[in-house]
């Protein structure tokens, strides 16, 4: 086999799937991606959750397949000054690559090794704009648990939403929750009754296509899901039929008070006291009066120091004094659109609940720290 590869093409979806290429594991072809120079020369490469399919630029002098390093081969393109490459076979176990300058010899494992992946049906296919998706997964995955604290609740969720054509997209790590639904009429028919959760490590692949005006495919069978650009790149995911916590007295709780509060300067005050935390002492006291048309009073005290700081705000309640992680208040903050947002509370040892009047279908819940002489 042998053909032409420009260099744009090549590193741009070799440095794409870097992540899932495996260092270590007992099957060394998952450290390997495959490139098949037919009809068109593709890329692929798998770490058995994970499957990419990306199409490459080029010119195929002699058809072939060859399964080669994937770090290594990445690491010469990276390196390499030339515009194009020129992969030619030269027996079973070798491979030349050039790019005019320095010539590599490549030893190849055997392409037979190297695991497939079943295309789903295109009945079960249907179109999703980039940036409601990524919008979506954005939104819900903030709050997902890690793979070795909560391996249950280590991904996205998708379900069928009470209303007919909409979608939930859920995220919790036990202490948090994050919810948004989404009107996705399409997607709502083919997702099965019970819910479904696209793992972490899926979820990160999937928010690498750019987010924009354009559709993407999404084809669901079984447990495996497959999103599409353009037949540019094809992603296929293993998912799991896990059910998610049960969240429906969020909705139930009675609200006792709330603020409307401008996000940017939250945000700024937030930090300001993060510079005090320590490991050991993750929380902000959260003090709300309603002096004037309200005010919110910050305040985080650790054994180097102690920061205070007052904000205007809106506040409808009696005084209320909650303890709140504020790395997890940013991290939902940072990924919501509306100027102003709204703090609703239930009681103080009770979540509290984000929601924004950009942030359509989106609500964030933060369980808050319990005052220790309340324990």
């Amino acid at each position: 086999m042998k053909f032409i590869i420009p260099k744009a093409s090549l590193h741009k979806a070799l440095a794409r799937v870097q992540s899932v290429l495996e260092r270590r594991s007992s099957m060394p072809i998952l450290s390997h991606v495959l490139i098949e120079a037919n009809e068109e020369i593709r890329l692929k490469a798998t770490n058995l959750q994970v499957y990419y399919d990306i199409k490459l630029q080029g010119e195929i002098q002699e058809p072939g397949i060859v399964a080669l390093p994937g770090r290594k081969l990445f690491n010469i393109i990276k390196e390499s000054k030339s515009e194009s490459f020129i992969f030619a076979k030269n027996d079973e176990s070798t491979l030349t690559l050039t790019d005019g300058k320095t010539h590599y010899t490549i030893y190849l494992f055997d392409p037979e090794s190297f695991p497939f992946f079943t295309y789903p049906e295109v009945k079960n296919c249907v179109s999703i704009k980039a940036n409601t998706l990524i919008k979506c997964l954005t939104k819900s995955s903030i709050c997902s648990a890690e793979e070795d604290d909560f391996p249950h609740l280590a991904g996205v969720f998708l379900h069928k939403g009470s209303v007919v054509g909409k979608v939930k997209f859920g995220g919790s790590d036990n202490f948090r929750l994050s919810l948004v639904e989404e009107e996705l009429p399409e997607l709502y028919n083919i997702l099965p009754d019970k819910e479904i959760m696209i793992p972490t490590v899926a979820v990160d692949e999937i928010l690498k296509f750019e987010s924009g005006d354009y559709n993407l495919l999404f084809m669901l069978e079984g447990e495996s899901v497959c999103i599409e650009k353009q037949d540019e790149i094809r992603l296929y995911l293993m998912v799991k039929f896990q059910p998610f916590i049960d969240y429906s007295d969020l909705y139930s709780m009675k609200i006792i008070s709330n603020s409307t509060i401008k996000k940017a300067s939250l945000q700024e005050a937030l930090r300001r006291m993060s510079i005090f935390l320590e490991e050991s002492i993750r929380e902000v006291q959260m003090s709300f009066s309603q002096v004037g048309e309200g005010t919110l009073k910050l305040e985080t005290s650790t054994e180097s120091g102690r920061a205070e700081e007052v904000l205007g705000v809106v506040y409808n309640g009696g005084d209320f004094v909650i303890h709140i992680d504020p790395r997890q208040l940013l991290q939902a903050l940072q990924i919501m659109e509306s100027e102003y947002v709204e703090l609703s509370f239930t009681g103080d040892r009770t979540p509290c609940i984000i929601t924004g009047e950009l942030d359509k279908g989106f609500v964030a819940a933060i369980m808050p720290y319990v005052e220790k002489e309340e324990e």
